[in-house]
């Protein structure tokens, strides 16, 4: 599932080329994918975009009657299409902007584009944790979160969307395996330490994979695949120290790790 930086990749992209343009249209094969009928989805989603950023995992553009949120779902791809070339054949949503360029959503098993009206918005903002990339995302703050679950563990803290917005399986595994800490360590048993090297490693890990436009399973809104290489997760061996990785479920998800690396206890 795409998550923080193939997101962010996206969300940056369309903060250059899309505030100025205009939602004309929208148009879905899938109407379950939106949130609203799509004729009234359409209406309330027209008019100038003005800012896009991301939340969590979603890619999120302002509209004058609130905002329209897309996630991508387990493997979805979000394209821009130049009013010159060639839209794919059956998209599973087209958003038609002014200049006759569309935003076309793909292989969206899981995923959605919703649109919120302006209270709505600020809601559904706040059901969202820390970001990771924001600097209020600092040991302190993270530590008061995991206070608040001591017996999960810290796998799942980090895909908890409500405690920490924007990392999910994949990240969590990169993260947890450069701090060292074992997936299924309950969060009251993390040191002062740990706990740092997690924060630490969580803006290394996601800001080096924004630089490399996100994981080389995923592509940006022209179609570029990323450059990011997971050192753990999904892999055989283990990128740090060349031991076998090991899996495990946490969460009801594949969970990659090194034995060497990240004990357990």
């Amino acid at each position: 599932m795409p998550e923080l930086p193939e997101i962010q990749t996206l969300s940056t992209q369309l903060a250059s080329c899309l505030p100025g343009r205009s939602i004309q249209h929208v148009s879905t094969r899938q109407p379950k994918s939106l949130n609203l009928p799509p004729e009234e989805f359409a209406q309330r989603a027209a008019g100038p975009v003005t800012i896009v950023r991301r939340i969590g995992k979603s890619v999120v553009a302002t509209v004058p009657q609130g905002s329209v949120w897309i996630h991508l779902g387990v493997n979805g791809q979000l394209l821009l299409i130049a009013p010159s070339a060639e839209a794919p054949s059956d998209p599973v949503v087209s958003i038609e902007l002014d200049d006759g360029s569309h935003l076309v959503l793909q292989r969206i098993f899981m995923g959605h584009a919703h649109f919120f009206d302006s209270s709505e918005t600020v809601k559904r903002e706040a059901t969202f944790g820390l970001d990771p990339l924001s600097e209020g995302f600092t040991a302190e703050a993270l530590g008061a979160k995991l206070r608040k679950k001591p017996k999960a563990s810290i796998k799942q803290v980090l895909m908890d969307q409500a405690m920490v917005a924007g990392i999910g399986n994949a990240y969590a595994d990169e993260v947890l395996a450069g701090a060292h800490v074992h997936p299924l360590r309950a969060t009251a048993t993390l040191s002062p330490e740990e706990i740092e090297r997690i924060v630490t490693e969580s803006r290394k890990v996601l800001l080096e994979s924004v630089s490399l436009g996100g994981d080389n399973d995923y592509t940006d809104l022209y179609g570029a695949r990323g450059r990011f290489s997971t050192r753990v997760h999904n892999q055989s061996g283990c990128w740090y120290c060349g031991s076998c990785v090991e899996q495990t479920k946490v969460g009801g998800r594949t969970t990659y790790f090194c034995p060497a690396c990240q004990p357990a206890g």
